[in-house]
């Protein structure tokens, strides 16, 4: 008779129920002795917050990694500040924003910590992102007026630059991208964007991000 995993203390039961987990993400850090060099530049400098000379030069070189404009790179506290920086600049407060409802809840904190309302809505069945096609339907059956639309890049999955850059300029709505996920597929267009890499960046209206902090930036300004 098999052996009831009952018995078993709770470490054993669960890797006797799942012997083989699959990994959600692997972490892979830079060794020690290249990181090193620059924590020995933060402490010469005596600039242990913001401002300093390395906080600069991250922003100066994720604006050469992604083709974006010197100056064109904002680092931020996080990746929702990020996004509510950029939804206050692009889109006027007491409107609707239009975002998918297949998302992390701080995608919804900013619209609101934007003085914006979410305006949920479904997303491609293949793809799991909110598209053009269907930002542009929900525009034209919203309850009220559309302020901005916030894409999302699922598991940092690329959004389509050039179809969302049509939709603002057939539209005139302001478009800025959540890509939290998605710093290595990020695309220059003229939106600004959030994504997360232990500081945050917004770039060109779209947002993504990586780590603990987060990063923003825009290509055309």
């Amino acid at each position: 008779m098999p052996r009831s995993t009952n018995s078993l203390p709770r470490n054993a039961q669960a890797d006797a129920l799942h012997p083989d987990p699959v990994p959600v993400a692997r972490p892979r850090l830079a060794p020690f002795e290249a990181v090193l060099p620059y924590l020995r530049r933060i402490d010469e400098a005596r600039t242990y917050s913001n401002f300093g000379p390395l906080n600069a030069l991250f922003e100066e070189r994720l604006a050469a990694r992604f083709g974006f404009a010197p100056g064109c790179v904002v680092t931020c506290a996080n990746a929702t500040v990020g996004l509510t920086l950029s939804l206050m600049a692009a889109a006027r407060p007491g409107r609707l924003c239009i975002t998918p409802a297949w998302t992390f809840a701080a995608t919804a904190h900013a619209i609101l910590a934007a003085g914006l309302t979410p305006y949920l809505v479904d997303v491609d069945p293949e793809t799991g992102a909110l598209t053009p096609e269907i930002a542009a339907a929900a525009l034209r059956n919203a309850p009220g007026e559309i302020a901005a639309v916030l894409p999302v890049a699922p598991f940092g999955a690329p959004l389509d630059a050039s179809a969302w850059e049509a939709f603002r300029a057939s539209t005139g709505v302001p478009v800025v991208w959540d890509a939290a996920a998605g710093f290595d597929a990020l695309q220059p267009g003229g939106a600004p964007a959030v994504v997360r890499r232990r500081r945050s960046l917004a770039a060109n209206g779209q947002a993504f991000g990586r780590g603990a902090r987060k990063f923003g930036g825009s290509p055309s300004r």
